[in-house]
């Protein structure tokens, strides 16, 4: 465990990183759609906002001027009292700054803590301004290097930390990616005036049309590429500030400090919702959403929605209604994650905007076809309603209806034009009534396959249907669960008590009557309560078979969690039950192979794998940023797996010939070599580097032989759809994205190491 000094030290970087890093999302989205004529003002802002943030004496921007070969000062931010650093570089010769310049061609920075690194000619013009030290980023989108942003101190050394380092490159690469956008629209702006005088000229005309629709298609891309670089650069370091602050949490003790804390989760957590924004628009722009049709029950999905709005609604005094026409299909094929992206966005901000009232979501048929149903979705609120002019606006990128909510709600204003560009590539249609005062509707259709709607729950039960004894002190939860269980066609019988259920099931199996195959039992009971019941059963010899359990309970806690996890509970499910949580669980423990709700032998495999034990098993980390390191190795350790860390690719395949591990967990991007390339070494048995055969390793010299059942799972920063489908081609078993809920990391493992036994 780190030492709680260390601890301090992150809590007050943290709250450094953090403000520069919000301060860095402002100036992002300003730069991301600034007209050309705006940029030197916005370079200028920002320059000095940054400037002054980290508290250095001098910043500024020069361009390459590799035409005349000479370096212009762009911009110039000074400290009160601070010289112009003009003299210093304008007065070198190109000759004298090749190096330099070579340097940032590279793309690499130049980072001195002092001086002595550099050139003699260069040291001695910045000596005569007493500069002690300095980092230089160069300015390089695609192209050639425009120049560098430089920050420097005078009379006063100052290290250069690796976290504040990466945030400032973030900026050079933002201030390049705006002046490559805006020399692309400015070609743009070009090529139509030259369409202009194309179409006085018809045996030219076609030839114009079609250079403008190239190069408006190519500015859409590159703009697209680089909304998704951005939020890419931004998810390693909110990866720490999310990590750091989890752990921070864990071991905190000081009440202030938790509120202090919690507010820094918050905002990081808004910070990350308004990148994976960006990230959607941006992935839906450049063409890389894929559709990804199943079977899925349209209750589960509304439930799920209405649940996670649920709170939100009862803070602001607001009532949330959900109907489903029966006309409606109950199991429909389609793709119901981005059916769900469409709803929690249309919900969402209809309890945003509305302050008194009611929210509500109507689902009915609109039309059917042999083997396709279109359906008709309806959010509905009574908020303040939309005016026509307002109504225009709605569905496109980066704009709100009206500013003032804007900035009393936030939000980038992609929500709407994201589910837009859903709805459109599913197939349907998006539109929306309203009036001033008389509340708002958002109306969508989609198409969905029903041919799977003939089948039965029973042809989905692993056996001709289930016997369950139902446990609980509460009549009326008894008789709700009975009632689900006779709507599923199974057998049932009803215990008061823990000693009941026991007594039922000795004498049922002394009778020799068909055994239960599902326990249903309260958690808190008089006398005897679940958990003790179940341990009970669990241990008793004399019963023919062991039932699955699923524990029921009104008490929703992480201790509840873990004591029903640390007895090897099945499933865990929190009051009120209905029959769609109900139906989900039972699928995992008994449905058949072909079951589409869920992973049956996953299940299967945890509940009868009691010897399972997290101390038993050591897993790998390759990471190559320090911080995440330390975050994710506390993480793993803290929930009981052994760990060994690396920083390199070289090093993991170094450890895995001389080791034994049961997990890899794999960074992506690694300076060397990276996680695709390490990942195909190991999957062809090519674990040493120096390795010049692809032979399979000798079983007595390496413990990991059996190489193509080691897991390995990537954590990585890459959230576009053709980074997952790149790890799983290398021979990654699954993919986690920055950054990383720690419950899902865990989980995750889990389940990997589990179906490996």
């Amino acid at each position: 465990m780190p030492p709680e000094s260390a601890f301090e030290l992150n809590r007050e970087d943290l709250r450094h990183y953090a403000g520069l890093q919000t301060l860095l999302i402002n100036l992002s989205y300003r730069l991301i759609n600034i007209p050309g004529k705006a940029l030197e003002s916005a370079e200028t802002d920002a320059l000095a906002a940054v400037s002054d943030y980290i508290q250095v004496h001098r910043g500024y921007i020069y361009d390459y001027g590799y035409e005349n070969q000479k370096i212009i000062l762009r911009h110039e931010w000074l400290a009160p009292g601070q010289i112009s650093s003009r003299e210093a570089f304008e007065r070198l010769s190109w000759d004298e700054l090749s190096d330099w310049i070579h340097t940032h061609e590279y793309g690499n920075l130049i980072n001195c803590q002092t001086l002595e690194q550099l050139s003699p000619s260069i040291r001695a013009a910045l000596n005569r301004q007493s500069v002690s030290s300095l980092l230089a980023l160069p300015l390089k989108p695609r192209g050639p290097c425009l120049g560098f942003i430089g920050f420097d101190t005078l009379r006063q050394p100052r290290s250069w930390p690796e976290q504040e380092i990466e945030l400032l490159e973030m900026l050079a690469q933002l201030l390049a990616g705006a002046r490559e956008r805006i020399s692309h629209e400015k070609e743009l702006l070009e090529a139509r005036d030259q369409q202009l005088e194309a179409n006085r000229q018809l045996e030219k005309a076609m030839d114009k049309v079609q250079i403008m629709a190239m190069k408006a298609e190519s500015a859409d891309i590159a703009k697209s590429q680089f909304l998704a670089s951005m939020s890419h650069e931004i998810r390693t370091p909110m990866n720490a500030v999310l990590g750091l602050t989890h752990m921070a949490l864990e071991r905190n003790q000081d009440p202030q400090m938790e509120n202090y804390l919690r507010k820094i989760q918050g905002a990081s957590q808004t910070l990350l919702h308004i990148i994976n924004d960006v990230l959607d628009y941006s992935k839906i722009e450049a063409g890389r959403v894929k559709l990804k049709k199943s079977l899925f029950k349209l209750s589960s999905v509304t439930e799920t929605i209405l649940g996670m709005f649920q709170p939100q609604a009862e803070e602001k005094g607001l009532k949330l209604h959900s109907h489903i026409d029966p006309q409606v299909p109950k199991r429909l094929i389609g793709d119901s994650l981005r059916l769900r992206q469409i709803l929690i966005n249309l919900m969402g901000n209809s309890i945003k905007f509305t302050e008194d009232g009611s929210v509500s979501l109507e689902i009915s048929v609109d039309k059917t076809e042999e083997t396709q149903t279109w359906l008709l979705f309806t959010v509905r609120d009574t908020g303040a309603g939309i005016s026509e002019d307002q109504r225009k606006l709605l569905f496109k990128p980066f704009a709100q209806g009206d500013s003032s909510l804007n900035r009393k709600h936030g939000g980038t204003g992609l929500g709407l034009s994201i589910c837009k560009r859903l709805v459109d590539l599913m197939g349907g249609e998006i539109w929306v009534e309203s009036e001033p005062g008389e509340g708002t509707a958002f109306f969508f259709t989609l198409p969905f396959d029903t041919q799977i709607e003939a089948q039965t729950i029973a042809s989905l039960i692993d056996r001709q249907g289930l016997n369950v004894l139902i446990v609980d002190d509460d009549p009326g939860t008894r008789e709700m669960l009975a009632h689900h269980m006779q709507s599923f066609n199974f057998q049932h019988t009803c215990a008061s008590d823990g000693e009941s259920a026991l007594r039922i099931m000795r004498e049922t199996a002394e009778k020799n009557k068909p055994p239960f195959d599902l326990i249903l039992i309260d958690y808190k009971m008089p006398g005897i309560d679940g958990l003790e019941t179940a341990r009970l059963i669990k241990k008793d010899q004399s019963l023919p078979k062991t039932p699955a359990i699923i524990m029921v309970t009104g008490y929703e806690s992480e201790e509840a969690r873990k004591k029903a996890e640390n007895l090897q509970i099945d499933e865990f499910l929190v009051k009120p039950i209905n029959q769609s949580s109900l139906f989900d669980p039972i699928m995992n423990l008994f449905g058949k192979e072909e079951n589409l709700f869920g992973d049956s032998s996953y299940t299967e495999k945890t509940r009868k794998d009691a010897s399972f034990n997290r101390g038993e098993h050591l897993i790998l980390l390759v990471e190559d940023n320090a911080i995440n390191r330390e975050i994710a190795q506390t993480i793993l350790q803290d929930a009981g797996y052994q760990t060994e860390a690396v920083d390199n690719g070289e090093n993991a395949l170094s450890l895995l010939t001389a080791r034994k591990f049961h997990a890899v967990l794999m960074d992506i991007q690694m300076p060397g070599m990276d996680g695709l390339e390490v990942t195909r070494r190991i999957r062809s048995g090519e674990l040493s580097p120096t390795a010049e055969s692809c032979e399979s390793p000798n079983p007595e010299r390496n413990p990991n032989y059996d190489i193509n059942s080691l897991p390995i799972i990537a954590i990585t920063a890459h959230a576009m759809e053709n980074d997952r489908e790149l790890a799983i081609k290398a021979g990654m078993n699954d993919y986690i994205t920055k950054p990383f809920n720690p419950q899902n990391l865990i989980q995750t493992l889990d389940r990997w190491l589990k179906n490996s036994h």
